[in-house]
């Protein structure tokens, strides 16, 4: 290999190395948050696969946002399998004020809530600024059945 082209390695190596460790800082930077401010969100239901599941729990997820602040991808940081794709997909939908660190974090929390919600609704959506989503699900619980003992 001639020099040129070893030098020209070298120098490949080390921007593509700067260029990860750059974009792994700017991942791995804190979101205050004041720095994340909602603009349009879209409202979701209980995944069906989770409500069949009672599946309950908080999936947390990291949006990158474009100069408009639409998130442009949603990588999901924790949560159950079952809440995951359902919440990524209602996270591509939200818009929020533009911010230095392009990015912004929500917190989903699903719950499941025995005889104490409108039935009609079938799931509750409630955004506590700055990003905190909690979804309830309305579950009835059955009533023993009756038994008569002969006299």
């Amino acid at each position: 290999m001639t020099m040129r082209l070893r030098m020209l390695r070298t120098f490949m190596v080390a921007g593509l190395a700067s260029c990860s460790l750059a974009l792994f800082a700017q991942q791995e930077q804190t979101i205050y948050d004041e720095e994340i401010s909602v603009s349009d969100f879209e409202r979701m239901s209980y995944p069906p696969l989770a409500r069949a599941g009672r599946r309950e729990g908080v999936v947390v997820v990291r949006a990158r946002l474009d100069a408009k602040g639409y998130a442009t991808s949603v990588t999901a940081i924790s949560g159950s399998a079952m809440l995951v794709p359902d919440v990524i997909s209602n996270a591509k939908k939200w818009r929020f004020k533009p911010n230095s660190k392009s990015a912004a974090v929500l917190v989903y929390q699903f719950r499941i809530v025995d005889g104490t919600c409108d039935p009609a609704n079938g799931s509750l959506f409630v955004l506590k600024e700055p990003n905190i989503v909690t979804i309830t699900m309305c579950s009835f619980p059955v009533e023993p059945s009756v038994r008569l003992e002969p006299h």
